[in-house]
C-alpha cells in the first residue's frame, strides 16, 4: 500500500506543473482571448438589437405613411366621385336647358303653323263661301233659264 501511495504522490508531483500550466493558459485565454471576444459579441449583439430597434421605427413609420397615404388617396377619391357628380349634374342641367330650349322652339313653330292653318282655313272659308256663293248663282241662272 505504501508503494501504491508512493507513487501516487509521484504522479500528483509529476501533474502540478501540468496543472499549473493549465491553469495559467486559462486565465492567459480568458484575458487575451474570451474576454475582448465576449466584449465584441456583446457589441455585435448590441448593435444588432439596437438596429432592430431602428428597423421596428422605420416599420412603424413606414406604416403611419401608407395609412396617411391611404387618407390621403380615399380623399382624393371622394373629391374625384363629387366632381364627377358635379359634372354630371352640369351636364343633366345644361341637357334639361337644351331640351327646354328646343321645346320652345317647337312650341314657337307650332303656334306659328297653327296660325298659318288657321289664316288658310279662315281663307279657305271665305273663297269657299264666295265661290259657293258664285256657284249658287250661276247654277240659278242657269235653272231659271
Amino acid at each position: 500500500m505504501d508503494k501504491i501511495l508512493g507513487q501516487l504522490v509521484d504522479l500528483v508531483l509529476g501533474a502540478v506543473p501540468t496543472m499549473v500550466i493549465l491553469v495559467f493558459l486559462y486565465a492567459f485565454l480568458r484575458v487575451v482571448f474570451f474576454t475582448p471576444l465576449e466584449k465584441l459579441l456583446k457589441e455585435r449583439h448590441d448593435s444588432t438589437e439596437g438596429r432592430e430597434e431602428e428597423a421596428k421605427r422605420s416599420i412603424a413609420a413606414a406604416e403611419a405613411k401608407a395609412r396617411e397615404y391611404d387618407g390621403a388617396f380615399e380623399t382624393a377619391r371622394g373629391e374625384i366621385v363629387k366632381m364627377r357628380e358635379a359634372t354630371r349634374q352640369q351636364a343633366v342641367a345644361a341637357r334639361a336647358a337644351m331640351v327646354e330650349k328646343a321645346r320652345a322652339i317647337a312650341g314657337e313653330k307650332l303656334q306659328t303653323a297653327r296660325t298659318a292653318i288657321d289664316s288658310d282655313v279662315a281663307t279657305a272659308r271665305t273663297q269657299l263661301s264666295s265661290e259657293s256663293q258664285r256657284l249658287a248663282e250661276s247654277i240659278a241662272e242657269a235653272v231659271l233659264r
